[in-house]
């Protein structure tokens, strides 16, 4: 747990390796962020925290040293299941390794995300209200985006092996999809969606 202390937004960095990552958010919280981590056996939770300024700045990474991949895949039921505070602005940059991730930012004030997932199925709720800015590179295994009812869209899609699907209200010019009214929409979102080998799958309003 990483108490707020004073900071008025947040810079976060998650990479957690191998293990499920389940992240989301917690109403009224006076921390930054909680919950647990689990490690493997010869892993340990790397934790940077300061703030500097008004800003605070954590990082949490599972380092390993010599530790073979196909050892880290036998741990059982690793995952890592953390919730975000909900009234300060912040920033994410999140690698989801090998595993399932199930990240829903709907009620976090989330200013900016880059996510890179790795081998695995990713389910990715957007923030429901004010701009954010997301960018999303996908790797290996099904990822699904889901943009909340009433936020405006523009998204625009680069194609690698596999596929990309974009479902709502969006008039579509070549590889970019754009709702109505996101220029003048109290709430929006600009994604950039770069596909990997899996399919990816973006659910608008």
């Amino acid at each position: 747990e990483k108490p707020l202390s004073g900071a008025l937004s947040a810079e976060i960095e998650i990479n957690m390796g191998v293990g499920a990552l389940y992240l989301s958010s917690l109403p009224d919280s006076s921390s930054l962020v909680s919950g647990t981590v689990d490690t493997a056996v010869g892993e340990w939770l790397k934790q940077d925290f300061n703030i500097t300024g008004s800003t605070a700045h954590l990082v949490l990474s599972a380092e390993n040293k010599n530790l073979p991949l196909f050892n880290l895949g036998l741990q059982p039921e690793r995952k890592c299941d953390l919730t975000l505070n909900e009234s300060i602005p912040m920033r994410l940059d999140i690698r989801t390794g090998v595993g399932e991730a199930r990240i829903d930012l709907e009620r976090v004030l989330v200013t900016g995300i880059e996510i890179r997932t790795g081998v695995g199925k990713t389910d990715l709720t957007l923030p429901a209200t004010g701009h954010a800015s997301v960018t999303l590179s996908g790797g290996i295994g099904e990822t699904v985006i889901h943009i909340p009812r009433g936020v405006a869209a523009r998204i625009r899609t680069k194609t690698g092996i596999g596929s990309v699907q974009v479902r709502g209200d969006y008039t579509r010019i070549n590889d970019e999809y754009i709702s109505p009214d996101f220029n003048t929409a109290e709430n929006r979102v600009d994604l950039e969606v770069k596909g990997g080998i899996g399919s990816i799958r973006i659910q608008g309003r």
